[in-house]
């Protein structure tokens, strides 16, 4: 079950936090982690759904890759905000991360990056993810065992905000291999240091500005490939100009 943002004060205590500098750095972060992931995939006429989109943080830079955009969210304000920022660019549905109104493999590849993290079951939200994927998901979430966790756990002023589920890296493995039917995922994470440290005048910087493949950030994604392809060197430049530059 999808714990619904529009009651759920953990949701809008992240929402909030986004705007901080801490949440920017952080967005920033996720931002080249998603990019570090996709950047394998063939993106020309392509598309992808990004599942609780929210306003639209991730979806430009999805965009800006050169793929064409979708995102779906329960909060119709949430959409609305997203439409002024990317206009025509995306195309946008209200509805629920567990419940899809697509059809099956409808999309090239799909994003599951905010809804894990604050909903009470999962395995829905997996499945869906798969049901409409032809070639690819991500899955992000927030990990477990981290200095972000830890601090959490024992000062419960260090954590911005409440996460409903937190995920180890064999835990989230495990279901995706159940659900897809054995399909292996490549795992990266981001933000090592605590959340104090989530800042670019941190002398934590750059050990939290790195995105490797190691279980211990406090952000991590997994990427399924749902098709077998040869290797496709990596692009690590946008292939469109950033909203506003045109």
């Amino acid at each position: 079950m999808f714990s619904s943002p529009v009651n759920n004060e953990s949701y809008r205590e992240f929402e909030n936090w986004v705007k901080s500098d801490a949440g920017e750095f952080a967005v920033e972060q996720k931002r080249a982690l998603v990019e570090q992931l996709i950047a394998g995939w063939p993106r020309r006429g392509r598309n992808i759904l990004e599942v609780g989109c929210g306003v639209g943080y991730l979806l430009e830079t999805f965009w800006e890759a050169g793929l064409d955009v979708s995102g779906i969210d329960a909060v119709e304000d949430h959409l609305n905000k997203t439409r002024q920022q990317l206009g025509d660019r995306v195309n946008l549905t209200l509805g629920w991360p567990d419940h899809l109104p697509f059809d099956q493999e409808e999309f090239d590849y799909v994003a599951v990056l905010n809804p894990l993290s604050f909903a009470t079951e999962p395995e829905p939200i997996l499945r869906e993810a798969f049901r409409v994927a032809r070639k690819g998901v991500i899955f992000g979430f927030f990990n477990k065992y981290s200095l972000h966790r830890i601090s959490c756990a024992c000062r419960r002023e260090a954590c911005p905000f409440q996460v409903l589920q937190w995920y180890s890296c064999v835990r989230m493995l495990t279901l995706v291999r159940r659900i897809s039917g054995g399909l292996r995922g490549s795992i990266r994470s981001t933000l090592f240091g605590p959340p104090a440290t989530w800042n670019k005048g941190c002398v934590w910087k750059k050990i939290n500005g790195a995105v490797l493949p190691v279980p211990f950030g406090a952000y991590m994604a997994l990427r399924v490939d749902l098709e077998r392809r040869p290797g496709v060197k990596p692009l690590y430049l946008p292939a469109r100009a950033p909203l506003g530059a045109e």
